[in-house]
């Protein structure tokens, strides 16, 4: 019997969870910025809530847009 290796695609989206460590907050905090709409690249899928990758990488790799997300985030909560 032979087994087929499964290919997974590569990560499309990032959880609340993980964009927040990303970023340096609470996922409470991200949860807050998104209700907002202070995120961009946010996708709700029924209840789920993901972010784009593509979109958050953009911004993680580009320190003023990461800062300014950062800044956003903070301003929403009164930081």
């Amino acid at each position: 019997m032979t087994t087929k290796s499964v290919r997974h695609p590569k990560k499309l989206f990032y959880s609340v969870s993980e964009a927040a460590q990303m970023i340096g907050v609470h996922p409470n905090t991200m949860y807050n910025a998104i209700n907002a709409g202070s995120v961009p690249g946010v996708i709700k899928i029924g209840r789920r809530i993901v972010i784009s990758k593509k979109v958050l990488d953009a911004a993680y790799n580009e320190p003023a847009v990461f800062q300014l997300a950062r800044d956003i985030i903070a301003s929403e909560n009164g930081v």
